[in-house]
């Protein structure tokens, strides 16, 4: 019998497993994980992507890897640059490795909230705030985190069928 991996397609959204109080973007008067206890413990994480080949478009993570400690906020960039012509919107649906680290990571600023749109030749940076919690288990020292990048479903309705 083969297995197969089954991995989850969804748009991310903000499900917090464990207390995290959030604070008001661009406000750094209190800390973000503010109920999360941390720990010494430190956990290293991947970032990559990988974009849908009908998309003319580049995304990139401003770092490769990050060793973070359990408990405490991290934060990185990602870089998309539209190579089109024309503008887009675009969908980010997130893939942890191993899979059974999804409980323990959580997003409180993420570009995968919402479809983002690019001009025509443009390029952002979107920022990426996350926590993994210290209840991560043990033997976990390495977290993979992908990003595939889709066209939004607006993009993917034929040309005909758009209003």
């Amino acid at each position: 019998m083969k297995m197969v991996r089954v991995g989850f397609i969804f748009s991310c959204a903000i499900f917090l497993f464990w207390p995290i109080q959030l604070v008001a973007h661009g406000s750094s008067s209190k800390p973000f994980a503010q109920n999360v206890k941390s720990s010494n413990r430190q956990v290293t994480v991947s970032f990559s992507s990988v974009v849908d080949p009908s998309l003319n478009i580049v995304a990139t993570p401003n770092v490769q890897t990050m060793t973070v400690q359990l408990g405490k906020p991290a934060k990185l960039s990602y870089r998309f640059v539209n190579n089109s012509g024309k503008p887009v919107r675009i969908q980010a649906v997130h893939e942890l490795d191993p899979i059974d680290t999804e409980t323990f990571f959580k997003k409180a600023v993420c570009f995968c909230f919402e479809h983002q749109r690019l001009r025509a030749h443009e390029s952002k940076n979107y920022p990426l705030v996350f926590v993994v919690s210290p209840d991560l288990p043990k033997e976990t020292s390495h977290i993979s985190l992908l990003y595939r990048v889709i066209p939004s479903p607006e993009e993917r309705k034929p040309v005909a069928s758009r209003k």
